[in-house]
């Protein structure tokens, strides 16, 4: 009973009141980004606890996230509305890598690493490294930064080049007309002053 009523028939009467732990206490454990507060994942809630007995969280993986100092939490369950709470920041320390293929062949020489990415940004920037004989096809498009493999890929593919050509054939059409003309002037204007001299 929480009341007691009675009758003081003794100079050194004591009433006496006994307790038991509460077992039916309740703590939550909260995932947070540092500076927001802004929920990470959803809360967890640990029904049936015995107060002052003591209790050990563990910090979830959350992608794209680090964990913000310890990564495990213990201590006394002291409260009947304690909270646990994990805060997480940002990853900014991932990395993504350039893949360089010719006529579909990996050339690992030139592959290229971009380092200090941050998680969730957009990146398509790519060093272009077209060698002579080849020509630009395509790359693999923009990229999601995530925890994962980070790669965007560009592809060349060899082209033909004519072997340059020597002597006459190496002339433009156009220009060996030109000569030709030019000859054939000068041969004409050469038989005319020869036969006007014999006359």
């Amino acid at each position: 009973e929480t009341t007691k009523t009675g009758t003081i028939d003794s100079e050194e009467l004591v009433i006496t009141f006994y307790y038991s732990k509460k077992t039916d206490i309740t703590y939550t454990v909260k995932y947070l980004e540092e500076g927001t507060n802004k929920e990470l994942a959803q809360e967890k809630t640990v029904d049936n606890q015995t107060f002052l007995d003591s209790y050990k969280e563990e910090a979830i993986n959350i992608e794209g996230y680090n964990v913000v100092g310890e990564t495990t939490k213990t201590g006394t369950i002291d409260s009947e509305e304690l909270v646990i709470t994990f805060y997480y920041t940002l990853k900014t320390d991932l990395s993504y890598r350039v893949e360089y293929y010719y006529d579909n062949v990996l050339d690992e020489s030139k592959t290229e690493t971009y380092n200090n990415i941050k998680y969730g940004t957009i990146v398509n920037k790519y060093e272009d490294k077209l060698v002579n004989g080849y020509e630009f096809i395509k790359t693999s498009g923009s990229i999601t930064i995530g925890e994962d493999d980070n790669v965007i890929k560009v592809y060349y593919e060899s082209v033909d080049v004519p072997a340059p050509k020597t002597g006459v054939e190496g002339l433009n059409n156009d220009l060996l007309q030109i000569v030709m003309l030019i000859s054939l002037s000068t041969f004409i204007t050469l038989l005319i002053s020869r036969k006007l001299i014999n006359e």
